[in-house]
């Protein structure tokens, strides 16, 4: 399966009890659909590390060629995709009591890839 050109990217980052960002853990999926099935995979990075969406979209990127981290979700719309992300990442928080994890940007666009597949640091959307 190769990476479609369209591959999008969810980012969820970590808040302090105030409710500022933090600098540090978060996760980034990644995600393209394919008729009515949306295939994804995630990277996570650990509270002890600060947060790069660079690395997060390359991780997460990597992750959709490798059948040990890619999720199929067959007959799920865009949107009913989102909120599960949204519904999954709650569950998380609720299991981690250190964890709070709120989405920072949604249905971000590289503007271009690499020669490799990996999106450039420039601007999404």
């Amino acid at each position: 399966m190769s990476i479609q050109p369209d591959v999008k990217f969810i980012h969820y980052r970590q808040r302090g009890q105030d409710g500022k960002v933090s600098p540090r853990g978060g996760l980034t999926i990644a995600f393209y659909e394919d008729g009515n099935t949306i295939y994804s995979a995630c990277a996570k990075c650990h509270n002890n590390d600060n947060f790069n969406r660079k690395r997060g979209r390359k991780v997460a990127t990597g992750r959709l060629q490798s059948p040990d981290y890619l999720i199929q979700s067959k007959g799920v719309t865009r949107d009913q995709f989102l909120a599960l992300a949204d519904e999954q990442v709650g569950l998380y928080n609720a299991s981690y009591a250190d964890q709070n994890l709120t989405r920072e940007f949604s249905l971000r666009r590289p503007k271009a890839a690499s020669t490799e597949g990996l999106v450039n640091n420039g601007v999404e959307g």
